[in-house]
């Protein structure tokens, strides 16, 4: 089946599992090729369902969705690695839908540095999904983000689109955190990135 034509499928059942009227799904994400830019690799192991990785237009609002990768593009996981703004807020959405049509949707928005490299993991089963966002600029080494906030995702209603709830994202992503280590390992990031001449893109 055509690669559109399945994303609007998927699109239709996620907002009709909320009541709400189908719209047409987000156009492909364009990625920044001047100014402060930093590296988004996204990546899953196999997925239970079909999942889409979105990013927004207005990172605050979530308005403007825009798709960087989806199930279908790499049969089965996602995958994908694009340029994002550096030096301001990012917000991304994991959309996925599990068998038996229950849907998860996981809103996080963060602040990107310029020439560093992100990881955003996607994690889903059946019974639910996760996503962390990553510091790999040493592979060796890599860290949780530190200005990881979570959104609040608002689907589609009959007065509006999807949105998220208000809040002062900047100050937010302001705030002093600890320093954490993500718990991952070197063997267990390795398989998910792409060849090192990639990740230095």
């Amino acid at each position: 089946m055509h690669h559109k034509l399945l994303i609007s499928l998927f699109v239709a059942l996620l907002v009709s599992s909320c009541a709400a009227p189908v719209q047409t799904p987000p156009a492909a994400y364009v990625a920044p090729n001047s100014g402060a830019l930093a590296r988004l690799q996204v990546r899953s192991l196999k997925l239970a369902g079909p999942a889409i990785f979105y990013s927004f237009d207005d990172p605050r609002t979530c308005s403007g969705g825009r798709i960087i990768t989806d199930t279908w593009a790499s049969q089965g996981v996602l995958k994908g690695s694009t340029a994002v703004r550096a030096d301001e807020p990012v917000t991304v959405w994991l959309s996925y839908l599990a068998p038996g049509e229950r849907s998860c949707n996981i809103v996080r928005t963060f602040k990107p540095h310029t020439d560093k490299n992100y990881l955003a993991y996607a994690l889903a089963t059946e019974t639910g999904c996760s996503l962390s966002i990553q510091d790999i600029t040493d592979p060796s080494n890599p860290r949780n983000e530190q200005t990881f906030v979570p959104r609040t995702y608002v689907p589609t209603s009959v007065a509006q689109r999807p949105h998220c709830v208000a809040a002062d994202i900047d100050a937010q992503l302001a705030k002093p955190r600890k320093p954490n280590l993500s718990g991952m390992k070197m063997e267990e990031l390795a398989p998910l990135l792409p060849a090192n001449s990639e990740n230095a893109k």
